[in-house]
């Protein structure tokens, strides 16, 4: 293509069915079933495929703009990682594998990417030798400058990609927007030029070019995806308009009688067209771009030897310093236009009648981040509960039962009140103890919770073995090429988030460890007597001595009944506090939170149409619906001090008791055999309670450690893409053919892990003349002759190419490329050895073994 600007390719991808992949993300995240989005899902397939192998016509533009709607809209509805793996070929570089990523909003971002470039397609391929073709043309270009723009402003921040974007660089969009404005300005220019009007203004709009021209190449640096072709093509532009900028000012000087100052103009014009040639990158610009600069150059050439001849014979004024020259105002008549249909795609669309863009698709699913916050709230919700006061409760319990315990309460009480066989109180721990399952139901809960300690260790475990594999395969491969060709950073030093993160969950899997070793410990010092409490009562009375005689005397038995009753206000204070918590667990179990939340979603979304729904913004809602719980924690500390007061009581009754009453050894060994009984009845009910807790701590942190695997087979998966592609370039470049003879070991890239696998006004315009323009001698007196092709020729209109990016044919065979993955500090710990070590307690080291509770 010899033309003299630029359009952006399209970015090809590769076909991919987003239905299939959302619905099986709705069947296992969402309580809602995919069949009833069948037909959404189908039409959604339909949308992508449109806008795939796509064509340069105008028709196509509302197909980008219905998708990337959709797109807008189901960003809202899913989180950015569903599990499809979106794969976009680079639009400088289409024979480069393509940079993947799962992420929603890259998917997004790379179809807005495709609508500006077919904004720019279309621009390129109007006829701009006609002022209708100019006006359309400059449209378009502004199009493409303003998409370019919302994409880099709008859309790529939300991407939350650590690894490369391929050409969604800030950098590249930034480039590319003023690029287009260069050109819409052009096609202004060129409007002006061929209307005739006056070269002041023609000036001021050429140096409003050149201004459009250098602001694309300041923003040109070594990290963008801009060829240098590209590069050469804006530099040269930004030289030639400066230049012809400086001729239709040199025109107007000579309408002016400014003879001197048209010498100095043209002089500097000249200084400027020479500059362009000379540049050595020169040779990467299109030949019409380099016609366009030689021909003006030979017009500045016939007009200064004219002016300079007749200033020096005739008009003798001073030629100033092309320094001293005012700089030439510029005219901008262009700007960054964003469609509505863009820039409102969320709002459109919820309206539901908006002719391009339609209904929304799975309007009634509920948003992601609904079930997120749901999620959320029932943890601070377990958390208040749980944590803040029946965890609280149950330290006032245990604090009067460990109070009781030293006063070898209620033991020696029950030995006088009931001298022979089983007391009453005692019985109705027995029969609690039966309730509750007795020692079979414990081992029960001791096995569930070593089992699925054993599934979070096997879970931490295969995350560990992920990365230690990763590590081992690129130090083959450094090894393989060398570190002058093998030049990514090392695992370690861009994983330090995921070895932090695997040293956190070794300590606290190998803490927990312990704790289940002390409970399995306590419940084995105790399950004898928790058994005999649990089991026959006919075996329980034979373990009690009896007492056959025994005398008390009236003081001991008003004692005694003192102790008793505050033993009965205190086992009534315990009662209430269970049915506290009783009822507080119930009331968590109940509760059905959706419906607030969806109110609240929509309050939300009701707000900002446009903004994307987020976990965060639901903080006030947990904190006004926690609130409900605020009684039940001021309750907490009038218990303590009923619990005090009591416990005050019993001691001074106690006392009066123990100096009353008369005991002999019997009734000592009986005292003694109850208070026994008693604290089995405790300890069951302690080890109850922290095997309950384990289990639910074991099921909390399978989710954590879910997600930290999920993670690690991503950051593999991206690196192994990642080596693949740089192995690729490394083989196809001139590396030493000792490199290329070295064969790669299979297992480097054994068990490849695929993340999917795992359970986002129409201006005026301007444009060139198409004629060659003869320049005559002018004489004084003579009005000045505008050119019709001062600055560049316009090619014939650009035939409508037949393109279909995005389309894959067999010949092409399919390749697989990944982005670079996650950059981390150069400091982190190096990688690390796979031979297996034994890591120091409570220090994670991937390469080495895991054994906990050791």
């Amino acid at each position: 293509m010899n033309s003299n600007i630029l359009s952006v390719p399209l970015k090809r991808t590769l076909p991919v069915s987003l239905a299939s992949s959302l619905q099986s993300f709705v069947y296992n995240k969402y309580d809602q079933h995919p069949e009833q989005f069948r037909d959404d899902f189908k039409e959604l397939d339909a949308l992508r495929s449109r806008c795939v192998g796509v064509s340069v016509r105008v028709e196509c533009i509302q197909d980008f703009q219905r998708y990337y709607a959709q797109l807008c809209w189901l960003t809202r509805k899913f989180p950015i990682d569903t599990g499809i793996e979106l794969a976009y070929h680079s639009s400088f570089d289409q024979d480069a594998a393509p940079v993947t990523h799962d992420n929603l909003q890259y998917e997004r971002a790379c179809t807005l990417f495709n609508l500006a470039a077919l904004y720019s397609l279309l621009g390129s391929s109007e006829n701009r030798t006609s002022g209708d073709g100019l006006k359309r043309a400059c449209s378009y270009f502004q199009s493409a400058a303003g998409t370019f723009k919302h994409l880099r402003d709008e859309v790529v921040p939300h991407i939350r990609i650590n690894g490369s974007l391929g050409d969604l660089d800030a950098t590249t969009l930034t480039a590319l927007e003023q690029l287009m404005l260069a050109q819409a300005q052009e096609c202004f220019w060129q409007k002006a030029a061929m209307d005739r009007l006056k070269d002041g203004l023609i000036a001021k709009l050429a140096a409003q070019v050149s201004y459009f021209y250098e602001k694309a190449e300041e923003s040109i640096d070594t990290y963008s995806s801009i060829p240098q072709e590209w590069t050469a093509h804006i530099a040269t532009k930004k030289l030639h308009f400066a230049a012809a900028s400086q001729y239709r000012r040199a025109c107007e000087a000579l309408s002016q009688s400014a003879y001197g100052e048209e010498v100095a103009r043209l002089k500097l014009a000249l200084a400027t067209t020479k500059t362009a040639l000379e540049n050595s990158r020169i040779r990467l610009v299109r030949p019409s771009v380099v016609d366009d600069l030689r021909s003006l150059q030979g017009i500045l050439r016939k007009n200064a030897e004219r002016a300079e001849k007749d200033n020096d014979m005739i008009y003798l004024q001073v030629v100033p310093n092309t320094a001293s020259l005012a700089p030439i105002a510029k005219t901008c008549m262009v700007k960054s236009v964003v469609s509505k249909e863009v820039d409102q795609a969320v709002a459109l669309l919820m309206r539901g009648d908006d002719p391009v863009l339609g209904h929304p698709l799975l309007k009634k699913l509920v948003p992601f981040a609904v079930h997120q916050a749901a999620d959320i709230y029932a943890e601070r919700r377990d958390h208040v509960i749980y944590k803040e006061i029946v965890s609280e409760l149950e330290k006032i319990t245990v604090k009067g039962s460990a109070a009781l315990q030293e006063l070898g309460l209620p033991g020696s009480l029950e030995a006088q009140e009931t001298p022979m066989g089983l007391p009453p109180s005692l019985l109705a721990r027995a029969e609690e103890i039966k309730a509750g399952g007795g020692v079979a139901r414990i081992k029960e809960m001791i096995a569930d919770v070593q089992k699925l300690a054993k599934n979070n260790t096997a879970v931490f475990e295969e995350a560990h073995k992920t990365i230690a594999a990763e590590a081992s395969e690129d130090e083959q491969l450094r090894a393989k090429y060398g570190t002058a060709h093998w030049t990514r950073p090392a695992s370690a030093s861009i994983a330090g988030h995921l070895f932090e993160q695997g040293g956190q969950y070794y300590a606290i899997l190998e803490t927990a460890a312990k704790s289940d070793e002390v409970i399995r410990k306590k419940f084995a010092d105790w399950e004898e007597l928790i058994g005999i409490l649990g089991g026959d009562s006919t075996e329980l009375q034979e373990f009690i001595p009896n007492v056959l005689t025994q005398r008390t005397s009236a003081k001991s038995e008003l004692a005694a009944k003192k102790v008793r009753d505050n033993l009965n206000e205190l086992a009534r204070l315990e009662r209430r506090r269970r049915e506290r918590i009783e009822d507080l667990k119930h009331r968590a179990r109940i509760e059905d939170v959706s419906r607030a939340i969806l109110a609240e979603a929509t309050r939300l979304e009701s707000e900002d149409p446009n903004a994307r729904l987020e976990p965060a913004q639901f903080e006030d809602f947990f904190e006004r619906r926690l609130r409900r719980y605020d009684d039940a924690r001021a309750q907490i500390q009038e218990d303590e001090l009923e619990l005090e007061n009591v416990l005050k009581h019993v001691r001074t009754a106690n006392t009066e008791f123990l100096q009353s009453k008369q005991s002999d050894a019997t009734t000592q060994e009986r005292e003694h055999v109850l208070q026994q009984f008693e604290t089995a009845y405790l300890k069951w009910r302690e080890i109850g309670i922290n095997v309950e807790e384990g289990r639910k701590f074991y099921n909390d942190l399978a989710k954590a450690l879910s997600k930290f695997r999920d993670e690690c087979k991503a950051f593999v998966y991206e690196r192994r893409s990642q080596a693949r592609e740089l192995e690729s370039d490394l083989s196809s470049s001139s590396a030493p053919s000792a490199f290329r003879d070295f064969e790669v070991p299979e297992e480097a890239y054994a068990e490849e892990i695929d993340p999917s696998s795992l359970p986002p006004e129409d201006d005026e315009d301007e444009d060139y003349g198409e004629e060659s323009f003869e320049e005559e001698p002018m004489v004084a007196g003579q009005t000045y002759q505008v050119p019709l092709n001062d600055v560049v020729r316009t090619p014939s209109p650009e035939p409508v190419p037949d393109v279909t990016p995005g389309q894959w044919h067999p010949e092409q065979g399919i390749r697989f490329g990944g982005s670079p993955a996650p950059s981390r500090p150069a400091q982190a710990a190096p990688v690390p050895e796979i031979k297996v070590t034994k890591p120091k307690a409570g220090v994670w080291n991937p390469s080495a073994g895991i054994a906990f509770g050791k």
